[in-house]
This record gives C-alpha cells, structure tokens and sequence, in this order.
C-alpha cells in the first residue's frame, strides 16, 4: 500500500460515526454538508473517503452535465438519446 500524503488517527464515536478534521477538509475542498463517496476494499483492507463528484449516469463524463429526471446526463449521451 503506498504511504498517504497525511495520516491522522480518529476514534469513532459511540454511533460509528467519524468526524473529518478540518486539515483533510480543507485539503479536498469540502465545504459543510459537502458529499463524499465511501468505499471499502476488502483485498486491502482500506476504507477510502473520496469528495464525491457528480457524473453522467451512462459515460460517467464529468462536463457538460445536465439533470434528466433527476439523473445526470453529459451533452453527449443526451443528444444520442434524441436520435433514438
């Protein structure tokens, strides 16, 4: 596993829950009530906290987004729904 660029050690509460210290939100660009993707990797054993970035819901292309029934659709993908 390569070493992170910081590693800071946190208990989690009676709850589960683990608060983000303000040095790694501010590093992401995490503003309050800002969404993240949480993953686990069993083959490593690692729990990875990403800053969730909204993207097509068919290429996952993350310009050029519109909203279609609550989905995200890039430019791309919606015009080659209109030629269906």
């Amino acid at each position: 596993m390569n070493k992170p660029d910081t590693a800071i050690i946190r208990r989690l509460d009676e709850s589960g829950r683990l608060t983000l210290p303000e040095e790694l939100r501010k590093r992401m660009g995490l503003l309050e009530r800002g969404a993240v993707t949480i993953a686990y990797r069993q083959k490593t054993d690692a729990i990875i906290i990403q800053k969730w970035a909204e993207t097509c819901l068919f290429c996952g292309a993350r310009e050029g987004l519109s909203v279609f029934f609550n989905r995200s659709i890039c430019a791309r993908c919606l015009e080659e729904f209109r030629r269906l």
